[in-house]
């Protein structure tokens, strides 16, 4: 009995940290990120792509309009160089990382699936530049340049 207390007051308080950790303006997270995850979040608008090095699932989260894309691409390291790509009707996700560096850049394009659909309005390009990626908060809040 004590057992079955104690476990649904550890249910509880996990709900609870939970409940309280969702508030605010963070944007939603999901799977994809994880603590080793790469991040880069662009220095300007605050944008930023997650990708998980084991599995190359992404996640692209635009700050304005609060747009989610979530994909899978693929992912080529050449010592300190990370490079991915996601090559997708509709889409073109490029980023390249400097690992020893802690920099990061990319481009995920989204393009109309069939032209002349009306449809114009959903292409875009959202350029992402991280110069420090030890500075990534994922929060939507631009980094301070100093």
């Amino acid at each position: 009995m004590r057992t079955m207390g104690l476990l649904s007051l550890m249910i509880l308080l996990l709900l609870a940290a939970s409940a309280s950790g969702q508030k605010g303006t963070t944007p939603p997270s999901d799977a994809v990120a994880q603590d080793d995850s790469i991040v880069i979040e662009d220095d300007g608008t605050a944008n930023f792509l997650v990708i998980n090095p084991h599995t190359g699932d992404y996640k692209f989260y635009r700050c304005s309009d609060g747009y989610t894309l979530l994909g899978t691409g693929e992912m080529s390291v050449s010592g300190c160089q990370v490079n991915f790509q996601d090559l997708a009707p509709g889409r073109r996700v490029l980023a390249t990382v400097d690992e020893c560096a802690l920099v990061g850049k990319g481009t995920v394009e989204l393009y109309p699936r069939v032209r002349g659909s009306g449809d114009d309005e959903l292409s875009s390009k959202n350029p992402i530049t991280d110069s420090n990626m030890r500075d990534d908060t994922m929060s939507c809040r631009p980094s301070k340049t100093d």
